[in-house]
C-alpha cells in the first residue's frame, strides 16, 4: 500500500515553478549551502548570510530571477537565471543560468530540473536573449552530456558552460 500511495503522489502532484518569496528565502540559502559542501567549495561562515542577500536581492531585479520548483507542498529544487550583456566575444544579449540545484530526493524525477529550466527559458525568452549559459561544474559531468544531448547545447571550450542559441 505504502508503494502504491508513493506512485499516486509523484504521478497527481505534478512539479510547478514560482518566482521566489521572502518565505523560502531561508530553504534556498539550505540549498544552496548543501549544493556548495557537496560540490566540495569550501563556503566562508558568513556565506549563508550573503546568499540571504543575494536572492532578496535577485528577486526584485528586472533582468533576474530566482525561481523555486515545489513537488506538492515541498521545495524540490531551485535555479537562478538572469542577463549578462553584452556578450563579451561577440556582443550577443545572453542570459545565463548558474546554481540549478535539485534535492537529492527529488533527483530521480527529472521533471524538477525540466520544470526549474523551462520556467527560466520563459524569462530569458522575455528579456529578448539571443543566447542562453548553463554553468556546469566537472563534477556533473553526466548533466553535461544530457545538456549536449537532450536539450541541444554545445560545450564552450574556453569555459565550464554549454551554450544554446535561442531560435525564434
Amino acid at each position: 500500500m505504502k508503494k502504491l500511495l508513493t506512485f499516486l503522489d509523484r504521478f497527481f502532484n505534478r512539479t510547478y515553478v514560482r518566482n521566489i518569496g521572502e518565505e523560502e528565502i531561508p530553504r534556498c540559502v539550505e540549498m544552496a549551502v548543501q549544493s556548495l559542501n557537496e560540490s566540495g567549495i569550501h563556503i566562508s561562515p558568513d556565506a549563508p548570510k550573503r546568499l540571504r542577500e543575494h536572492f532578496s536581492q535577485i528577486s526584485v531585479t528586472e533582468y533576474s530571477t530566482a525561481l523555486v520548483a515545489y513537488s506538492g507542498k515541498k521545495i524540490t529544487g531551485m535555479v537562478c537565471c538572469g542577463m549578462v550583456e553584452p556578450d563579451l566575444w561577440d556582443g550577443r544579449r545572453t542570459a545565463m543560468v548558474w546554481f540549478l540545484y535539485v534535492e537529492p530526493g527529488s533527483r530521480h524525477h527529472p521533471g524538477v530540473a525540466l520544470a526549474l529550466l523551462r520556467g527560466c527559458f520563459a524569462r530569458i525568452c522575455a528579456w529578448g536573449a539571443e543566447r542562453v549559459r548553463i554553468a556546469v561544474n566537472e563534477e556533473h559531468a553526466r548533466l553535461m552530456d544530457k545538456y549536449e544531448r537532450r536539450m541541444e547545447f554545445r560545450r564552450e571550450a574556453s569555459y565550464r558552460a554549454y551554450s544554446l542559441d535561442i531560435q525564434e
